[in-house]
């Protein structure tokens, strides 16, 4: 008997997890499957772009049909407020990039 919150096993003869005070199961359930591992080199860029107009449309969209993303170089661009306050510029080396896993271009083209 095992309790299928916490895991632990229990012998023969008990029925709840003295710990959760859950009902005890005769199997664990297997293990939820990880999705694989992306890496950086297999995300293809879909946009770049120092307009934080643009950038904010393209999030609202994805984040709309709830496709993950990277969005590259953004982080930075928050932390020295470059580009969104002052004079709202962006160096061309400072573009931010949004880059999706090739699996994830169907679900875009629906949006």
């Amino acid at each position: 008997m095992f309790c299928p919150q916490c895991g632990t096993e229990y012998r023969d003869g008990f029925f709840r997890c003295a710990d959760c005070q859950v009902a005890l199961v005769d199997k664990l359930p297997p293990p939820e499957s990880t999705p694989p591992r992306v890496l950086p080199s297999q995300l293809v860029t879909i946009l770049q772009t120092g307009d934080p107009f643009l950038l904010g449309v393209a999030k609202s969209l994805l984040d709309s049909e709830s496709i993950l993303y990277l969005a590259k170089g953004e982080a930075l661009q928050d932390l020295f407020a470059v580009g969104r306050m002052g004079l709202g510029l962006v160096r061309s080396r400072d573009l931010l990039s949004f880059r999706l896993h090739p699996s994830m271009m169907s679900e875009l083209r629906n949006c």
